[in-house]
């Protein structure tokens, strides 16, 4: 592996993911964000797709992708299409 798991880093963002999601006003805070947003997934992802596209669309300027045929290292084996989905994306944008 290139790049080793650091198993600090990742419990205090446990802790800190675990107590964010549980604001009360989150999903309302998430709704008034008016930055754009992507969220990119590959349709053979063993993580479900489902909580990036209900939280793109309660954003108002968010955008989901699905690239088919990928699994959830997008960028190891349809950097292609990635790239594809990034730059349309930034040239909407910028």
């Amino acid at each position: 592996m290139r790049y080793p798991g650091n198993e600090t880093v990742n419990k205090l963002g446990n802790k800190s993911w675990q107590k964010y999601i549980r604001h009360p006003m989150l999903l309302k805070r998430i709704a008034d964000l008016t930055v754009p947003v992507l969220f990119v997934y590959g349709s053979k992802d063993i993580r479900p797709s489902r909580p990036a596209e209900q939280l793109a669309n309660l954003m108002p300027y968010a955008r989901f992708v699905m690239i088919e045929d990928a699994a959830h290292y997008i960028w190891l084996t349809h950097d292609k299409e990635l790239r594809q989905v990034l730059r349309s994306f930034l040239s909407e944008i910028l």
